[in-house]
This record gives structure tokens, C-alpha cells and sequence, in this order.
């Protein structure tokens, strides 16, 4: 024992508040509902990574399902004479075959009543597409344009087309077999 403790030990025992041993305490207090948030803060930064990494997965996967349409193929017309209402109308029926990532398809026509821009005359989810015409005597072209479920559409420029002669009597149907050539049934 050193001297310190010796004179220590044989102190008597008495009450000095100077020498009672206190724990200290830092000067700025602990505020346990600030620690509380950033632990919740914490929490919630990684459930919101989370669920961004999963949003994302569900984006990407869902615009490669969806993805831009096909065109569609095999389009055909055929025209038929039909009175409705007293008036002769020529019935456009063009029909066609669905490429992937179909939903529905765009019936257009270029040519009708002197109109040189292609003209939307209907939509519909499966072939045929019908339409009535008046009877103009005009050689038209008709386009099928294909869509996905997004309503993305495929290429106009690209889209397959076929023609119809709106004269009042039925008309054979005219396929395209491919880019030019053309086969005519009646």
C-alpha cells in the first residue's frame, strides 16, 4: 500500500459531500425521441430502396412483355354491296392475321372522298375489321396498323395494306402475299 491509501484507510469515516463519487452526465442531454427517429429514418430509407428496386423490376419486366407490336400479316379486303337505311353502301371486311404483343388493330384509309391522308375509320380486337363506305367509285388503300395493351402502336410506314374498289358491287378479295405481289380470289 502506498501512502495515499494508508492515510485513506485510517481515516475516520465521515460524511465530506466534496469527496462523493458522482457519475457525470454529458452537458447536452440525450433526447431519446430524436435517436428513436433516426433509427425509424433508417429504417424507412431501406424499405423504400426496397420497394424502388422492385418497382423498377416490375417496370422492366412489364414494358419487355408488353413491348412494340408486331405488324400484322396475311391482310385481306373483300368488298360487299349492302342497301342500310335505303342507301347502297359498299362493306369493307379486311382481315388479317395477329403478330406478337397484339391487343387490338387500326383500320386506316388513304384515298376516300379525295383524300390523300390516311383517314382512321375503325379499331378493333380481332379480325375482321368492318367498315361501311360510301359508294365514291374510288380505288382506296386500306392499312392495318397493329397496337400493344399499351395502345403503343407499330409503324405506319411499315404496316401492311391492300386496296378495295368502293363501287357499289361485290369485289374479290385481294391478299398481300408479300411486299409487291398480290393474290386475287372471287
Amino acid at each position: 500500500m502506498n501512502n495515499t491509501d494508508q492515510t485513506v484507510a485510517q481515516t475516520p469515516k465521515t460524511f465530506e459531500p466534496s469527496k462523493v463519487w458522482r457519475p457525470v452526465r454529458p452537458v447536452t442531454p440525450i433526447d431519446p425521441t430524436d435517436d428513436r427517429i433516426n433509427q425509424l429514418q433508417g429504417k424507412i430509407a431501406k424499405v423504400t430502396s426496397s420497394v424502388s428496386e422492385i418497382n423498377t423490376t416490375i417496370t422492366d419486366t412489364a414494358a419487355a412483355a408488353v413491348g412494340a407490336p408486331a405488324q400484322v400479316t396475311g391482310v385481306s379486303a373483300s368488298v360487299t354491296a349492302k342497301n342500310i337505311n335505303g342507301v347502297l353502301m359498299s362493306v369493307l371486311e379486311v382481315s388479317f392475321i395477329p403478330g406478337l404483343n397484339f391487343s387490338s388493330a387500326q383500320l386506316w384509309i388513304t384515298g376516300y372522298n379525295g383524300n390523300s391522308s390516311p383517314q382512321l375509320l375503325t379499331q378493333g380486337f380481332s379480325s375482321p375489321l368492318e367498315y361501311a363506305a360510301q359508294v365514291t367509285g374510288e380505288l382506296v388503300t386500306l392499312t392495318v396498323v397493329a397496337l400493344n395493351s399499351a395502345n403503343v402502336a407499330a409503324s405506319f410506314a411499315s404496316a401492311p395494306s391492300t386496296t378495295a374498289l368502293l363501287n357499289g358491287s361485290s369485289t374479290a378479295v385481294r391478299q398481300q402475299i408479300g411486299a409487291s405481289q398480290w393474290h386475287t380470289s372471287w
